[in-house]
């Protein structure tokens, strides 16, 4: 989610709120470190990809990026693109997930 955020380079305030919201609902304890600390690693798709241990797995972490972020910006659309393409998701799951988004 984090990484998805800084996708177009930029963590705007709305992705800031959104993102604290959901590591509050996780009870992850401190949060806000948890966040800073991701906030500074830089982006790596090849990482965020190698989250997905199986096919759900790799569904869902592309649901909770498209979530946050705005696929009208060219930036954040291609890290989707790559993304969807580093977890070997096939276009037509692709276009099924963005269907449950956009619903």
């Amino acid at each position: 989610m984090i990484a998805a955020a800084k996708a177009d380079g930029t963590v705007d305030d709305k992705e800031k709120e959104m993102i604290t919201q959901q590591l509050a609902k996780l009870n992850l304890g401190d949060s806000a470190s948890v966040f800073a600390e991701e906030l500074n690693k830089p982006l790596d798709i090849k990482a965020v990809a190698a989250g997905a241990d199986s096919p759900a797995t790799a569904a869902e972490i592309y649901l909770i990026s498209r979530a946050v972020l705005d696929v009208n910006n060219p930036q954040e659309q291609n890290y989707l693109d790559q993304l969807a393409k580093e977890m070997n998701l096939a276009p037509e799951l692709v276009a099924e997930l963005n269907g449950q988004l956009q619903a």
